[in-house]
C-alpha cells in the first residue's frame, strides 16, 4: 500500500495478490496505529494486527568531532529548520519552499533525488534565498547539522510516507517537530502540540504559522524538546522495538 500511490492501474493489478498474501500471514506489523486505523486494507485484518513503531539506537550513530561540528556551523550557522530525506514528489518540498519566503528563518535540506534542481531552480524562481542545500552529507555532518538545528520540519503530502524515520531522528536529538496529518505514523511519532506542531498537508500558509510560531515561542520549543527526547526514549529506542519483536516471534 505505501509504494503503490501514483501508480493506480498497477494498484488494481497488485490487489489481489496483497490480499491473498494478507489472509494466509498469521500476524501483521504496523508501525503505528494511526496507520493501521486508517488503512482501508489492514482494516480486514484487526484480529492479526500487532504495532511495532520503528526504533533506532542512538549508539550507532556517530558523534561530530569538534572540528566537524564547527565546519558545519561555520557554513550553515545554528538554530535553523532542518528537513532530512530522499528530495521525491511526497515529500511536499514545494510547500516548504513556499512556505519560508521572506521570513526571518533560514531552512537546511539535506539529501538528493531527482527533484532536487527542480527544487532549486521553484527557489530562485520565487525568490527564496533563506535556503541551503546540503545535499547528501556524511552521518557525522547529519549528526551535526541535527544538533545545530532549531527544528526539524516534514512537510510529506500523501501516505507514500508511512512513518518517517527522520522525525524519530529529530525526537532522538530533543528537537521540535513540524510534521503534516496524512493518518499515517508520521502523527504518532510527532503527538501535536506535545513534540511538535502537525499542519494540514499541502498548506504552505500553515506550514509558515508553525515555523513562526517555534521561530519565536522559545518557551514553547524548549517545551517540545523536552518531550520529544522523553517520547524517544520512551516508545522509539531499537532495544524496545527488538523486544518487541523478540516477544511477538516467542509467541507464534
Amino acid at each position: 500500500e505505501k509504494a503503490i500511490i501514483k501508480q493506480k492501474r498497477l494498484k488494481h493489478l497488485y490487489k489481489p495478490l496483497q490480499n491473498s498474501f494478507l489472509r494466509d500471514v498469521t500476524k501483521i506489523v504496523c508501525t503505528s496505529l494511526n496507520y493501521a486505523q486508517s488503512s482501508p486494507n489492514l482494516k480486514r485484518y484487526k484480529e492479526k494486527l500487532e504495532v511495532i513503531p520503528i526504533g533506532i539506537g542512538e549508539e550507532f550513530y556517530p558523534e561530530p568531532s569538534d572540528v566537524n561540528f564547527n565546519d558545519v556551523k561555520k557554513i550553515v550557522g545554528n538554530d535553523f529548520f532542518l528537513f532530512v530525506g530522499i528530495l521525491r514528489h511526497y515529500k511536499g518540498l514545494n510547500y516548504l519552499i513556499k512556505s519560508i519566503k521572506n521570513l526571518p528563518i533560514k531552512l537546511v535540506i539535506i539529501g538528493d533525488g531527482v527533484l532536487e534542481r527542480k527544487l532549486k531552480k521553484l527557489a530562485n524562481n520565487t525568490g527564496v534565498y533563506n535556503i541551503h542545500f546540503a545535499g547528501r552529507v556524511s552521518e557525522e555532518e547529519k549528526a551535526a547539522l541535527f544538533k545545530l538545528s532549531k527544528a526539524v520540519v516534514f512537510p510529506s503530502i500523501n501516505r507514500a510516507e508511512a512513518f518517517g524515520v527522520t522525525l524519530v531522528e529529530g525526537l532522538m536529538y530533543g528537537k521540535a517537530l513540524i510534521s503534516t496529518e496524512l493518518g499515517t505514523g508520521t502523527s504518532y511519532v510527532n503527538l501535536n502540540g506535545k513534540t511538535g506542531i502537525v499542519v494540514e498537508p499541502k498548506n504552505s500558509l500553515a506550514l509558515r504559522d508553525a515555523l513562526l510560531k517555534l521561530h519565536y515561542d522559545s518557551s514553547l520549543t524548549k517545551e517540545m524538546e523536552y518531550s520529544s527526547r522523553l517520547r524517544y526514549e520512551k516508545l522509539f529506542n531499537s532495544k524496545i522495538m527488538a523486544q518487541k519483536y523478540f516477544e511477538l516471534y516467542k509467541s507464534l
